[in-house]
């Protein structure tokens, strides 16, 4: 698919900013909903009311985050690179299904699965092959990725506190965020 940088760039700039305002809206709508004891995901539960703007919030944003992972995918310059853009857009696509089979569904648990576990190893060989050209920007987004995965794993791994699932995803957001906006400007700008 031919897809422009300046494109590709706005659709990884554009995705996180998307999930972000239609989690907020959704929060909003729905007082009951509480970091410490959902998902964000119940958001979009077939019995939760206005269950349709997470999902549409889902859906939008995975679409944008595929584009952006063909203008990965184009700029790579090593086969690794092209391998984790593909890794990254597979999380993306992912992350859409996941509106489209929303909380409460078979299919849901599995795609969150996909989501995170693609994305997140996307990144690692994009952000390798970056090391030698950026001598800032990779490795960021690189230990971002280690200290996210570790507190991620800490804190799900811990049996003696509850925590909200809400608050485990939002820690693995941040690094996917933050690889989609910086990357993403680096496509526009480059």
């Amino acid at each position: 698919m031919n897809i422009s940088k300046e494109h590709s760039g706005l659709g990884g700039i554009l995705s996180p900013l998307a999930i972000f305002l239609f989690t907020i809206v959704s929060i909003f709508l729905n007082p009951w909903f509480n970091f410490s004891e959902f998902a964000f995901s119940h958001l979009g539960g077939s019995e939760v009311s206005y269950n349709y703007i997470f999902n549409l919030g889902l859906i939008i944003s995975g679409l944008l985050g595929t584009i952006f992972s063909f203008g990965l995918f184009n700029s790579g310059k090593k086969v690794y690179s092209k391998i984790g853009s593909i890794s990254f857009g597979i999380g993306m696509i992912s992350f859409s299904l996941l509106g489209v089979f929303p909380f409460g569904t078979t299919p849901h648990v599995y795609l969150a699965g996909l989501f995170y576990v693609f994305s997140i190893l996307g990144r690692i060989p994009i952000s390798l092959s970056d090391i030698s050209h950026d001598k800032y920007l990779a490795p960021l987004i690189f230990i971002t990725v280690i200290i996210c995965l570790s507190l991620t794993l800490y804190l799900m791994m811990n049996q003696n506190q509850r925590f909200g699932l809400a608050i485990i995803e939002t820690i693995g957001f941040i690094p996917i965020f933050e690889f989609q906006i910086s990357y993403g400007s680096k496509l526009i700008y480059s």
